[in-house]
């Protein structure tokens, strides 16, 4: 009976426009024990939470994003206020005021805001990003927040200067939009791309505190490109999204960019993170695991690895 009823209520926009904000008001805010996870898993996610919903809504940490609930990232944000909460609760308790963020492969600026908040007027984010399409959402919730210490960066990280072609992510997420154009989407536009490098000032790199690499399969080529490691802070570290399927396409592989980073004196770290909705419903994001040091192959598209000079088995915040 509920799935019939719900069934026939998902077809109806006025119904959506009514229900929805309802969901997310009982998804965000209720405690698990008041059924969250049942409500979530019968109700919103197959019946609601897919619908093009265009919003702006506040994130667990008080700034706003314009999103659209269609993408899956921007949608969880807007149910849940927070999307991936092992790594965001990890960064937030890396950073101080004053620090300098760099962020490639921004997307809509979810990470670029965190940090923003975080480093203080002191401190500075980058913030960037290479499709057109959401260069323009990320640039627009910037300016939303009124965040002065973020600078944007439309253009494409890589190993060497040219263009890129860039294929668009599907609706259902833009952030899977990549340089390989057997695993993306539609052609979206040519790029200009840069040396990592040459995408910073000078400031930018001497400050760096963390630099986060998000780019479906170009993080090799970015760090191979990276000649300023030297000139990183002694306490620098990268975030970095690997993704084995993408980098063996490339003729590229883990394990090389594993030792290209050994060889500028990093250990490796996994960040444990879940990607289903008990965990979000959860919000004990201070409770989250530290990185633990990476022991096994990678195999898996979209695992987190935590680049560090610090030798430990696990790597603790803050830094010592």
């Amino acid at each position: 009976m509920l799935d019939a009823v719900m069934a026939r209520l998902s077809k109806s926009p006025a119904a959506r426009a009514a229900l929805v904000p309802l969901a997310r008001a009982c998804v965000r805010y209720a405690p698990a024990a008041a059924g969250t996870p049942w409500l979530w898993s019968r109700i919103v996610e197959p019946y609601l939470a897919w619908h093009p919903r265009r919003y702006r809504a506040a994130t667990a940490f008080g700034f706003r994003l314009d999103g659209d609930s269609q993408d899956l990232i921007q949608q969880w944000i807007y149910y849940f206020g927070v999307w991936e909460p092992s790594l965001t609760a990890w960064i937030r308790r890396r950073l101080r005021p004053g620090d300098t963020f760099v962020d490639v492969g921004a997307n809509i600026g979810y990470f670029a805001l965190v940090c923003g908040s975080a480093v203080g007027d002191r401190g500075r984010v980058v913030a960037i990003e290479a499709s057109p399409a959401i260069v323009e959402q990320l640039e627009r919730n910037v300016r939303l927040n009124a965040m002065t210490n973020i600078r944007t960066v439309h253009a494409a990280a890589l190993g060497s200067r040219g263009t890129v072609r860039l294929y668009r992510g599907s609706d259902a997420n833009c952030g899977e939009t990549t340089i390989d154009e057997q695993y993306g989407g539609v052609f979206e536009a040519e790029v200009r791309a840069l040396p990592l490098q040459e995408l910073l000032t000078a400031d930018e790199i001497t400050g760096a505190r963390l630099i986060k690499i998000d780019t479906e399969g170009a993080e090799y080529s970015i760090l191979k490109g990276f000649d300023a490691f030297s000139r990183l802070r002694r306490d620098a570290e990268l975030i970095v999204e690997l993704h084995p399927t993408y980098l063996a396409h490339r003729g590229e592989s883990v394990d090389a960019l594993l030792d290209l980073m050994a060889g500028e004196g990093f250990h490796a770290y996994l960040l444990a993170e879940e990607y289903w909705a008990p965990s979000y419903l959860r919000r004990g994001l201070a409770a989250m695991p530290p990185p633990a040091r990476l022991r096994a192959p990678v195999t898996e598209d979209g695992t987190v690895v935590i680049f560090s000079r610090i030798d430990a088995d696990v790597l603790e915040s803050p830094a010592s």
